[in-house]
């Protein structure tokens, strides 16, 4: 387990980096750099970068193939978008003003949209999946692969039809993937900060108090929002990620779901609360 980081950084701080002999004109130029949290290289930027401007820190965690085997639950992370359409957005956003909002346990309003419209859907293969434009958090999935989960027993989801908004017709071979089954609240801590505007944001992983005592499926929904919209993210079973890889499916990666107090959230706190106080050096750095 490691966090990578992508950092945004400011001019003044350019000519600083330069001069610990760490970094080179040619990738200072970039504008943001790639460096792990744990590596020599961050913390000569964090101390040549103490008194100047703050920079944006956007983290990204990283698990070995043990670790992603431990788990029993993922959030799903887009792998492939499917783009809507000027006329796909205008639908799917009346759609979602139709919806009356969902209260959950956590305290959130969220809305669960049933009838899509993505009009192109031709690159999306038959071992693929997609998420639904740049806004929606809602997933098209070629019937393949519905057929797949449904033989697989998974429960939790359905398949409704995804619509061309041009022709005001349902597309053949491609469905909406849809689940009610919402997931307990969350437990929220320094990785999940409130968000500009309400919702939550999410740093790291999805931490969740004992979940084999609660009612999850394998599709859920989570019971916050986090920053999306009132879209809530989607969370599956150890079950759905085997069947994925095994079939060779396309379109998803799987962040663990972490069980509170378990070993890899131990390590996981760790991890964070270290790079939260190197961070900290310079108080207008921020996440």
């Amino acid at each position: 387990m490691k966090i990578s980081l992508r950092i945004l950084f400011q001019q003044d701080t350019i000519r600083p980096l330069l001069k610990t002999g760490e970094f080179t004109e040619e990738e200072l130029q970039q504008v943001v750099i790639d460096l792990d949290a744990d590596s020599s290289r961050l913390a000569v930027f964090l101390e040549a970068t103490k008194k100047l401007s703050g920079s944006w820190f956007n983290p990204l965690m990283i698990f070995t193939e043990r670790e992603l085997d431990r788990a029993e639950y993922f959030q799903l992370d887009c792998r492939k978008t499917v783009a809507e359409s000027p006329r796909d957005m205008e639908w799917n956003q009346r759609h979602v003003e139709s919806l009356q909002r969902i209260r959950t346990v956590a305290g959130a309003d969220i809305y669960l949209p049933h009838r899509i419209a993505v009009s192109k859907v031709s690159n999306l293969k038959p071992n693929m999946v997609g998420c639904v434009g740049q806004n929606l958090q809602e997933y098209v999935v070629h019937e393949d692969v519905g057929t797949a989960f449904a033989a697989a027993g998974f429960e939790g989801f359905s398949l409704l039809p995804v619509y061309d908004s041009k022709m005001e017709s349902a597309h053949t071979e491609v469905r909406q993937l849809y689940s009610n089954s919402i997931m307990p609240a969350a437990e929220l801590e320094r990785t999940t900060p409130p968000a500009d505007g309400g919702g939550v944001r999410q740093l790291g992983c999805l931490v969740y108090d004992d979940l084999d005592s609660k009612a999850v499926t394998d599709f859920n929904r989570t019971a916050e929002d986090w920053a999306a919209g009132n879209m809530p993210l989607w969370v599956v079973s150890a079950r759905v990620r085997a069947l994925f890889r095994r079939s060779k499916f396309r379109g998803w990666a799987f962040r663990p779901v972490l069980e509170k107090g378990g070993d890899m959230h131990g390590e996981y706190l760790r991890l964070w609360e270290d790079l939260f106080a190197r961070v900290a050096i310079n108080p207008r750095n921020f996440f």
